[in-house]
C-alpha cells in the first residue's frame, strides 16, 4: 500500500531523526487527523488522500500504530499563522530531498510540516 503520511514539523524537530528519499522508515502512525487544518494548508483535495499523521508524542501509546515504508517524496510547506490559522495565500511549497524540522523562517513564513509519500507501508511488528 502507499500512502500519503502528514509529518509536524516540530515531530520532527523533536523526534530529532531527519528523513530522506529512499529511506525506509518506521514512524508511529495515527489515523486521527486535524482534517480542518491540513485543509487550510494543503486544501480539500489534497487533504482527502492524506490518510495518516506520523506521531511520535501522541497522549496515548494506544493511539498510534507503528508501520513502515520508503519515502518516495518529500513536500516542505511554509505559511504565515495569525491567530491559529494559516494566513490566505502565504502557503508555499517545495520538494525536497531530506527533512529535519529545521528549515530557517523567512520573511516571516515558517516551516509547518512535510507531505511525505510513503510506499509498500505495512504495520510493523509489535515489538513489546
Amino acid at each position: 500500500m502507499d500512502a500519503l503520511v502528514w509529518v509536524d514539523q516540530y515531530q520532527v524537530q523533536s523526534f530529532g531523526e531527519p528523513f530522506a528519499l529512499g529511506q525506509h522508515v518506521t514512524w508511529p502512525i495515527t489515523t486521527q487527523l486535524n482534517v480542518a487544518a491540513l485543509t487550510e494548508l494543503v486544501g480539500a483535495v489534497t487533504a482527502a488522500r492524506i490518510s495518516m499523521a506520523a506521531d511520535w508524542h501522541a497522549g496515548r501509546p494506544e493511539d498510534t500504530v507503528s508501520h513502515t515504508g520508503t519515502i518516495a517524496g518529500i513536500e516542505l510547506f511554509r505559511c504565515r499563522h495569525a491567530r491559529g490559522h494559516v494566513v490566505p495565500n502565504t502557503v508555499e511549497t517545495h520538494l525536497v530531498d531530506r527533512a529535519d524540522g529545521w528549515e530557517p523562517e523567512k520573511d516571516g513564513v515558517h516551516n509547518v510540516g512535510y507531505l511525505v509519500t510513503l510506499t509498500n507501508v505495512v504495520q510493523a511488528l509489535d515489538k513489546r
